[in-house]
């Protein structure tokens, strides 16, 4: 068998894989055909030709998304060959080929097998990628402590080793991670060193996967225009390295944003467009994500039937890979669909099941979406009592993710002036060693000049002149450099006096209630547990109102929600005047307010309560030249009376005097008694 046949087999699978055949051309005959001229040459050759072989054929059937057949050759590559680092190869390659496929499991395997070998033969770049294989697949299944810890190691190998492609491949997953978990300033860091360290590594060093990942977080903290930025130069690095993978990725993640800002028909094209890809590389992930932007791209072009196809293909695909995020997203888009199509009943089911698996993947913006889908859905049924249950679940949780947006904004600011402060300090240091230089020159010049003195008088007088006029000229860039350091300096602390601003701000979004300028009841709890603490310690006297105003949704159902936002905003005026300065106010939630006074007995308490009850019937008779009648009930709870052990149960007391205030008739004070009937108000 002459050498021309004995190369054939690679020489037409390098050719199928280059040009990606669609997955079409895979058929059964095509595939006997590829497997009866690899059983004629395995005959033939022995060693590393048998191994090239092998990758050959595993390299084909990627091609045309056969991915049984591929890790089957992957598999023979590994046992045939020759060498430890061609098994390291195989390994490698099969267990990219099982995560791509979404093979968790078996990548597992796979991964943990590469590790041993790569250990054994003390190879610190295998071992790094091994590890880092582990961690991608703890995070796709919601690992992510586990995954954080291998991601960790990957880096720890990657530095001890003094490789920086394999530490820049860490500290890409590391931020992914740390993404995942809400870490937001530390995933940007880890995002902007893998950057820096593939810029200097230049082309073919992926450049497109941190301007993704730094495009998602900035998304992450709704900074819509710096998220298409970075998005658009992913996209551009993908193409510019013709990395299909790359580039499907990117286009994924750009469809998600162009979906946030309103843009549904260029979402749609974008995630038609990844999706392609990822169907010509089998990459299941990536395919169930961007069906999803695709489906809720349909969705909001009222295209039921085409986004029904969509939310069907990703939900078999989330139930064949066990992914939570991608089952409760793709159930949440089915039930915007039946809602769209009338169909509220089969729409209920839908987020019912959704909300099982957000909460599982801990996906809290989606999860803030499906109680809110669930709320509108049962108030359009008339279910108002349920309806009103989501409402809460969803003002709590809106709350905190208000909260953990202006953490999140907060921390990147913070970063950006780190960065800032540094690379200033690099080019202080910059300027210190320049001038450190200049001083050195100018001692090796007198040195040279005091030998060379006697013999050398008139030389020395001209090349003294022409020092004369270079230190002159030096003077004039230390001037102006000088200059641009102080314009520099001048420019930092505006940046601080705004960051100080801005940072201000953030706190008042994050503790103060929007409606009424109240303190919000994350901030007025915590006000509050410090009090209960340090009283409960001295023994001292504290006392808890809770304040609920009487028939409160009529006024919402007869005059509006705007209507009921203003009255909600002037009987919050009328307690913040009525309540001594520095007690504790918030809005607990909806039409209920908390109050702390320190100090108070029951007695005193009770005098302030009907204070501020009278108060609110006096002043909130009329609003806006309407007949409001508002009216408020009040339950009060005092720490020694009720021997309460906690504030939780200060605050449960305080409830169920507020319950029997509600049933005895309402726009009453009731005090907390040892055993309370926890009944519903009617």
């Amino acid at each position: 068998m002459n050498a021309t046949l004995r190369r054939l087999p690679i020489f037409v699978a390098a050719l199928l894989a280059a040009s990606a055949i669609p997955a079409a051309l895979a058929d059964s005959a095509l595939g006997r055909g590829i497997e009866h001229a690899l059983d004629l040459h395995r005959i033939a050759l022995g060693g590393s030709g048998r191994y090239r072989l092998e990758v050959a054929a595993a390299t084909l059937y990627s091609a045309t998304q056969d991915a049984a057949n591929a890790e089957r050759h992957w598999r023979k590559a590994f046992e045939s060959a020759p060498s430890p680092g061609q098994r390291m190869y195989a390994l490698q390659m099969l267990a990219e080929s099982q995560l791509v496929a979404g093979q968790y499991d078996e990548g597992i395997a796979t991964g943990r097998q590469l590790l041993r070998l790569a250990s054994d033969r003390q190879h610190a770049g295998y071992r790094a990628q091994a590890v880092g294989y582990l961690g991608r697949i703890a995070r796709r299944r919601g690992e992510l402590q586990e995954a954080y810890g291998y991601q960790q190691e990957s880096l720890r190998i990657a530095r001890a080793a003094n490789r920086p492609a394999d530490a820049a491949l860490a500290l890409v997953n590391l931020g992914t991670v740390l993404r995942d978990m809400g870490r937001y300033s530390e995933a940007m860091d880890q995002q902007l060193q893998a950057l820096d360290i593939r810029r200097q590594l230049g082309p073919g060093n992926r450049v497109d996967v941190p301007y993704r990942n730094i495009g998602l977080l900035y998304r992450e903290i709704e900074d819509a225009q710096s998220a298409r930025e970075y998005l658009e130069k992913a996209i551009s690095a993908a193409r510019e390295e013709f990395d299909p993978a790359a580039l499907s990725s990117a286009l994924g993640s750009y469809a998600t944003v162009l979906n946030d800002v309103g843009d549904a028909v260029q979402a749609l094209d974008t995630a038609r467009r990844a999706m392609a890809i990822d169907a010509r590389l089998g990459d299941r992930q990536g395919i169930a994500l961007e069906r999803l932007e695709a489906a809720r791209a349909l969705i909001a072009l009222k295209r039921w039937d085409e986004a029904d196809l969509e939310i069907d293909a990703a939900l078999r695909l989330g139930e064949s890979m066990r992914q939570a995020d991608v089952m409760g997203r793709a159930l949440l888009y089915r039930g915007d669909l039946l809602v769209g199509e009338g169909e509220l009943a089969a729409a209920e089911s839908a987020y019912g099941r959704s909300l099982e698996y957000l909460t599982r993947a801990q996906l809290k913006p989606q999860l803030h979406a499906a109680y809110k889908a669930m709320e509108e859905l049962l108030d359009r049924r008339g279910e108002v009592g349920q309806a009103l249950a989501f409402a809460r679940q969803r003002a709590s949780l809106r709350e905190e993710l208000l909260g953990v947006t202006a953490a999140r904004r907060l921390a990147v600011l913070e970063l950006k002036q780190d960065r800032e402060r540094a690379e200033r300090q690099v080019e202080l240091l910059r300027l210190d060693n320049s001038l450190k230089e200049l001083s050195l020159r100018t001692e090796t010049l007198r040195r040279r000049i005091g030998i060379a003195f006697i013999g050398m008088l008139v030389v020395l007088l001209g090349l003294v002149a022409w020092r004369w006029r270079e230190a002159k000229r030096t003077a004039r860039v230390l001037a102006r450099k000088n200059a641009e350091i102080s314009a520099q300096d001048e420019a930092l602390r505006a940046a601080n006096a705004r960051l100080t601003a801005q940072t201000q701000d953030l706190f008042r979004a994050a503790t103060t209630d929007p409606l009424t300028t109240l303190a919000n009841r994350g901030h007025v709890m915590q006000q509050m547990i410090e009090l209960f603490d340090r009283h409960k310690a001295q023994g001292a006297r504290l006392s808890v109102l809770l304040i609920d105003l009487d028939r409160f949704k009529p006024i919402n159902d007869s005059m509006g929600h705007q209507f009921g936002d203003r009255v909600l905003i002037a009987a919050a005026r009328v307690l913040r005047e009525e309540m001594r300065d520095g007690d504790p106010l918030g809005r607990y939630g909806g039409e209920e307010f908390i109050a702390a006074l320190p100090g108070a007995s029951a007695d005193e308490a009770l005098a302030t309560a009907e204070r501020l009850r009278l108060a609110i019937q006096r002043r909130m008779g009329v609003l806006e030249g309407q007949a409001v009648a508002l009216t408020a009930s009040i339950g009060l709870a005092e720490l020694h009376e009720t021997g309460a052990g906690s504030l939780s149960a200060l605050v449960a007391a305080a409830d169920d005097a507020l319950y029997r205030a509600k049933d005895l008739g309402r726009n009453r004070t009731e005090i907390a008694r040892a055993a309370s009937d926890r009944r519903k108000p009617a």
